[in-house]
C-alpha cells in the first residue's frame, strides 16, 4: 500500500517549524498587516478586508509568498538570428 500525502503530526511539526523559523521582515510585515486588515475589516464589517487579512495570515504563518518561485514567471530569451 503506498502512502499518499502527509499525517497530521508531520504538518504539526512542519507548521512549528515554519513558526519558529525563517522570520524576515516581510514576513513580519504580512502579519501586521493581516492584523491591521483583520481589525479593520471586523470593526467595519467589510468581507473583503476580511478576506485580504485571511490571506495575508496564511502567508505569514506559512511563509508563503504569492507563488511565482523558481523562476516560474519569466519570459524566455529570443534568440537572434
Amino acid at each position: 500500500m503506498v502512502r499518499r500525502g502527509f499525517t497530521r503530526t508531520e504538518v504539526k511539526m512542519k507548521f512549528v517549524f515554519n513558526l519558529t523559523h525563517g522570520w524576515n521582515f516581510q514576513r513580519v510585515l504580512r502579519l501586521v498587516l493581516a492584523a491591521v486588515a483583520g481589525y479593520y475589516g471586523i470593526v467595519d464589517q467589510d468581507y473583503l478586508l476580511m478576506f485580504i487579512a485571511l490571506v495575508l495570515l496564511y502567508q505569514a504563518l506559512w511563509n508563503t509568498g504569492c507563488g511565482m518561485t523558481n523562476n516560474s514567471c519569466t519570459i524566455p530569451p529570443k534568440n537572434s538570428p
